[in-house]
């Protein structure tokens, strides 16, 4: 049996041999066809364990869980992506190799933002947010007609600190 170092992601070594075997038998072949990208084929479908994020795992050495997509680049290529592991047809659960690609934290953001996934929380919708939009207007009108803001942070019920990034335009600047 042929056994390969895993690296610095895990202490001890895996048997590829066996993790090759576990893995195909949790890869379903005949998966969607991403409508994106049609001309990539269809996807091959993690039927394992998913973390909650939606992402397959498997157990590749000893009690080291991986990512499904990752083992697949792994066992393809003999070594880790560095240091991500992308999708091209954007299904989580594909391990398809044709539909991996290696890239940098940069190139994960960039596809992230590009095909709109990307969660941004400002204002109220911010789960630390003490004020509301029309709060933060009557603050900046406040300060700009020159209340201090020591008295702006206890009429609000918040931080001078607070209400320091709100005039400084370091917080709420979306408005």
């Amino acid at each position: 049996m042929r056994r390969a170092r895993m690296g610095r992601m895990t202490r001890g070594r895996v048997d590829v041999a066996s993790l090759l075997e576990r893995f195909l038998a949790k890869v379903n072949v005949s998966g969607p066809v991403p409508a994106h990208r049609p001309e990539l084929g269809a996807c091959h479908v993690w039927t394992g364990a998913t973390y909650r994020s939606g992402y397959g795992s498997i157990k590749a050495a000893g009690s080291k869980t991986e990512r499904a997509h990752r083992v697949a680049f792994f066992l393809n290529h003999g070594r880790w992506p560095r240091p991500c592991c992308l999708h091209k047809c954007d299904n989580r659960k594909c391990v398809r190799l044709e539909h991996l690609f290696e890239g940098t934290l940069s190139d994960n953001n960039a596809d992230r933002d590009a095909k709109g996934r990307a969660i941004f929380s400002r204002g109220e919708s911010h789960g630390h947010a003490k004020l509301t939009k029309s709060h933060v207007a009557a603050v900046l009108a406040a300060a700009a007609s020159g209340e201090s803001q020591r008295a702006l942070a206890r009429r609000f019920g918040c931080s001078q600190q607070n209400i320091n990034k709100i005039v400084r335009r370091r917080t709420w600047n979306h408005l």
